[in-house]
């Protein structure tokens, strides 16, 4: 049976709530302490199974145009007794394929496109799939799904997709995260920017850690989504990336003090929270 288990802020086990038998509940979002809301992975994990069993190119390429749209949900529970509060449709206007597929003579390996289904805003929660060009905001008060972000041109118009996976939000900037299918569509390539309210221009983001130069930081729904706060993002530098860097000089500060304290077996990995102000 499907289930939800609910522990406190210091790890403590309260309960488990029933979820529905229909659905595999995939990212969460702590609307308040009565209520949260899950993506259904269940209709993008058919979408995977749905290709196994592919044995050539040919075949692979006769299933790709026949593919079905993704109908997509939302689900609004209750943390008290797991009810079901509301289920959320995005509209679904036509068929789009974000796959990346790699096909080789042992097999077919299909992953999805990079996304956030489940973003915070200051008025709710932004919604977004990958076969609608539309992210949505949802408010919880009153159930409204309100359009807020339409990408143009449509990606089902593209031979070689890229999208903004919604935004994070602030007074004066937006940041987003373009994903550009590679020639070979096998991979997506990245590009982190920021949109200037008051110029209404667009800008690569550029951020430099005084005790790690090098590191490539970005703002972005991705490194965003565990805090839920576009002030804080949280990311990992590896034991081998730590020990690269320590070895070329290029540590700083308190950085370079905590791998300077590791024991030279250091099995376990750096996981930076990093505030902006």
């Amino acid at each position: 049976h499907n289930k939800v288990d609910v522990f406190s802020s210091n790890g403590e086990y309260k309960r488990s709530l029933p979820a529905p038998e229909d659905v595999e509940l995939a990212e969460m979002f702590l609307d308040t302490d009565k209520s949260m809301l899950f993506f259904d992975l269940s209709a993008e994990t058919q979408y995977i199974y749905n290709f196994f069993g592919v044995k050539d190119e040919e075949t692979a390429a006769e299933g790709s145009s026949a593919k079905q749209p993704i109908h997509a949900s939302f689900i609004h529970i209750d943390t008290e007794n797991g009810k079901e509060f509301d289920r959320i449709h995005l509209p679904n206007d036509y068929m789009i394929n974000l796959t990346q597929t790699t096909i080789n003579e042992f097999m077919t390996m299909v992953r999805l496109a990079p996304m956030r289904h489940i973003l915070k805003h200051p008025e709710g929660v932004l919604l977004h799939t990958q076969e609608t060009d539309t992210v949505f905001l949802y408010n919880f008060s009153n159930n409204n799904l309100t359009p807020v972000m339409v990408q143009a041109p449509s990606l089902a118009t593209m031979s070689q997709p890229a999208y903004l996976s919604t935004f994070l939000k602030t007074n004066k900037y937006l940041f987003v995260e373009l994903a550009r299918q590679d020639n070979e569509k096998t991979n997506y390539q990245h590009v982190n920017l920021f949109y200037d309210k008051p110029s209404a221009r667009f800008y690569k983001q550029k951020i430099i850690w005084d005790d790690f130069p090098q590191k490539e930081i970005f703002i972005n729904p991705s490194q965003s989504s565990p805090t839920q706060d576009v002030r804080e993002i949280l990311f990992v530098l590896t034991v081998d990336e730590l020990t690269d860097a320590y070895s070329k000089n290029q540590l700083k500060g308190k950085l370079k003090e905590k791998v300077e304290s590791m024991n030279e077996d250091a099995e376990n990995d750096v996981l930076v929270l990093m505030k902006f102000k």
